[in-house]
């Protein structure tokens, strides 16, 4: 991969789409690192979730949660 790709690649992947800032979950050595292991054409998976998924996940959950509780009280 040219240094161009991989610069805009690893831009686009820690950029918040909201305000264009870097997310704020990753770390400098985060970024580098993807962005040397592009470089090498190396295939690369950043394992954390956005804030928008977190919110989707805990809403899910707490809603998991209250059905249970309806359905304890209902028996």
């Amino acid at each position: 991969m040219t240094k161009e790709q991989a610069q805009k690649d690893t831009v686009k992947r820690f950029t918040n789409l909201i305000d264009g800032k870097v997310l704020p979950f990753a770390s400098v050595a985060t970024i580098l690192n993807y962005y040397e292991l592009l470089l090498q054409d190396v295939k690369v998976d950043v394992l954390f979730n956005s804030g928008i998924t977190q919110n989707f996940n805990e809403e899910w959950i707490n809603e998991l949660e209250n059905e249970a509780a309806d359905y304890d009280e209902a028996f």
